[in-house]
């Protein structure tokens, strides 16, 4: 990624799984930084934890640490949450899985999620291209502690590894091309120690 561009005002973050402890932080931190104005805040199910958040977000206008000049003020924020199941490439409404009635891809208020491409157009809709992106959202389906594979369906597995990592690859090639006609730009995939040992959570999730 070019680097001609290193500070470019205003940026758009957005931040997947944002109602969570690490993205939640993500938020807050970005926020502080003086050439983000605009954050997307993603969420899938805890609408009440991303309103809250943005609240937040949009009450920090103080002014910012500006390396010694005080004319250098922090743009108050603009945060707007989007809610999407990460689980679904496409914007249509998917079927809960046949073996698990709890698990749906319809949030719990009833509402039909928006989908990961159309989650992208509406954050450009909305706040414009995010030329920083923080791919955080994960999800263990429901199940946690499974030592053995044959416990897991290959439907569980399938819808796991979009939300956690298909739909991050997809949300950065959606992403990199306005990154690169901008000449600037972060792209970020959280991980977690999870991933290495598979009976913490399950071999779907490692």
């Amino acid at each position: 990624m070019s680097t001609t561009n290193p500070n470019p005002t205003p940026n758009t973050a957005l931040v997947t799984g944002a109602t969570g402890g690490i993205g939640r932080a993500t938020c807050l931190a970005l926020a502080q930084d003086l050439h983000v104005e605009n954050i997307a805040v993603h969420y899938h199910s805890a609408r009440e934890d991303a309103e809250s958040l943005v609240r937040d977000l949009e009450s920090l206008s103080s002014p910012a640490d500006g390396g010694g000049d005080e004319n250098v003020k922090k743009a108050k924020i603009k945060a707007v949450a989007f809610q999407a199941d990460l689980g679904s490439y496409e914007d249509v409404c998917m079927p809960p899985l046949p073996f698990f009635g709890f698990y749906s891809r319809t949030t719990t208020d009833g509402l039909q999620s928006i989908q990961t491409r159309k989650l992208h157009a509406e954050v450009i809709q909305n706040l414009g291209h995010p030329t920083i992106l923080f791919n955080n959202a994960g999800t263990n389906s429901g199940f946690k502690g499974v030592k053995d594979i044959s416990e897991i369906d290959v439907e569980v597995f399938e819808s796991t590894w979009r939300t956690n990592c298909g739909s991050a690859f997809l949300l950065t090639q959606l992403c990199l091309p306005a990154m690169v006609e901008a000449g600037w730009g972060r792209v970020v995939f959280c991980g977690s120690v999870a991933g290495f040992t598979g009976g913490v959570v399950g071999p779907h999730y490692a």
